[in-house]
């Protein structure tokens, strides 16, 4: 059998170079959706243990499913791409930031609910529950850096990316 030859492109740096660079491509676009799906189920998480602390943890577990899986089903209304300060993010908070236009444009709201359903269907809700109760592991790393479908943002920097509740301030 023969190898077939090795096609070199003497033009591939040039062509490179007319190629703009995306400064964010869809694994930043991935990581941001799953951060603000991590940043609606941490409100749920922190919401709901507050409010049911006397309650038996297989009573939180439940409330906590139900509610997130209505989350995926009627939440995430508004959401959008916004550039804030050098960043964009898929975020419903609109101050101080400007639409960054792309195909996605009307659709965030149907991709962030796949999205939380995909996770509703695969994490481990009672893991999640003891982990957050021990102060242990956050939403953020278990959903999106971690392994299998919650790695969306495993292969970035995060130490800049939070899921910080507080308005960010002009």
């Amino acid at each position: 059998m023969i190898n077939p030859k090795k096609v070199i492109n003497p033009y591939r740096n040039e062509v490179q170079n007319y190629v703009p660079s995306k400064p964010f491509g869809s694994v930043c676009v991935m990581c941001s959706m799953c951060l603000a799906v991590a940043r609606e189920m941490d409100k749920l998480f922190v919401k709901i243990v507050k409010s049911n602390m006397k309650n038996k943890q297989t009573a939180v577990v439940d409330l906590i499913t139900e509610n997130i899986k209505h989350m995926c089903y009627e939440g995430f209304e508004n959401y959008d791409l916004r550039k804030s300060k050098q960043l964009q993010e898929v975020t419903n908070d609109f101050k101080c930031s400007t639409h960054v236009r792309t195909k996605m444009d009307g659709r965030w709201t149907e991709k962030l609910r796949e999205m939380c359903a995909t996770y509703l269907n695969y994490m481990d809700v009672q893991y999640l529950l003891n982990t957050y109760l021990n102060g242990t592991q956050d939403l953020q790393n278990y959903l999106c850096n971690n392994k299998g479908i919650f790695r969306d943002c495993s292969s970035l920097n995060m130490k800049n990316m939070t899921i910080n509740h507080k308005q960010n301030t002009c």
